[in-house]
């Protein structure tokens, strides 16, 4: 009876289904066909990680691909107040790329709806609405508002980038950011105006 090939680390396992889920999408991923993949039995998957905390490192892998283009730019928001608020754009055209990149990904991220239902923490932190990266340099008495308006602005961006990706609205690029844009001036434009001139 042959033994199965060894497992060099977990990650491996995080790799190799996010690789799965990003080419084929969340609705074709087993544990069977990440064993397949790696040449050992589906039963020596659970053996190294659980599902749930697979599926989570999955996300929090994905959530870093985005973080690598959105921290550097939040700092720099950090360091010039007076524009802190930009980060909002910049995260929207972010998820827009990353979708566009990633659509299979982008799916099982924000739809889901197993980041969101976790019970792990650090998963549900990474849906935070973008605000607590500048949360330094608002004001308290004006945090409140502009997280609130931020969540909404970003539950709309998302319904833009699904559709996008569905082609049921938004179907061209332009289209897509102009309605970002367009959401970016309803939701936030006038609290982050009145951020931008607050000394």
């Amino acid at each position: 009876m042959g033994r199965d090939r060894v497992i060099s680390d977990a990650m491996q396992l995080v790799r190799t289904a996010f690789k799965i889920i990003d080419e084929e999408g969340y609705e074709h991923f087993s544990a069977r066909k990440l064993a397949v993949t790696l040449g050992v039995s589906h039963m020596t998957v659970y053996n190294y990680m659980e599902r749930d905390e697979l599926l989570n490192q999955v996300i929090i892998m994905g959530f870093s691909f985005l973080n690598e283009k959105i921290t550097p730019f939040a700092e720099q928001c950090r360091n010039n107040q007076r524009d802190a608020c930009t980060i909002f754009s910049h995260i929207s055209s972010e998820l827009l790329e990353f979708a566009k990149n990633h659509p299979n990904m982008y799916r099982f991220m924000f739809q889901s709806k197993l980041g969101l239902a976790s019970d792990d923490a650090r998963v549900r932190g990474m849906y935070s609405s973008g605000v607590e990266l500048i949360k330094d340099v608002i004001p308290p008495e004006r945090y409140k508002k502009i997280r609130d308006d931020a969540y909404l602005f970003f539950v709309l961006i998302n319904g833009l980038v699904l559709g996008y990706l569905g082609q049921r609205h938004s179907t061209t690029d332009e289209e897509c950011k102009a309605n970002m844009a367009r959401a970016y001036d309803l939701l936030l434009a006038s609290n982050c105006a009145s951020e931008s001139t607050a000394e």
